[in-house]
């Protein structure tokens, strides 16, 4: 339910990190991600969240074209991105041949 309420935010922020290195945008499911973190921010009793997810986006039949690590803050009545991380880009070597134009 973490990745269906956090997607929308991931999914706007896909475009800027992978236009340098795809024609296209990729996708991302809610089942190629994993929460790495989650923790509060202001102890015990506090309604603010940290939470931090790696997630995998895809082309086509889910290919995978990287990894990036997204930290979020959460409160009660907001959710703000502080920090995004590119991890991984496609691996052009084990990229299908017929998908090869995806990437620049």
């Amino acid at each position: 339910m973490l990745m269906l309420f956090l997607l929308p935010y991931i999914e706007e922020r896909l475009p800027d990190i992978y236009e340098p290195l795809l024609t296209v945008t990729p996708m991302l499911y809610p089942y190629m991600a994993e929460v790495v973190e989650v923790r509060r921010a202001n102890g015990f009793r506090g309604y603010s969240f940290k939470c931090t997810i790696e997630v995998v986006p895809t082309v086509g039949p889910h290919i995978p074209v990287g990894k990036d690590r997204f930290t979020f803050e959460i409160s009660v009545k907001k959710v703000k991105v502080i920090g995004t991380q590119h991890l991984k880009d496609p691996d052009k070597d084990h990229f299908p041949p017929n998908y090869a134009d995806v990437l620049r």
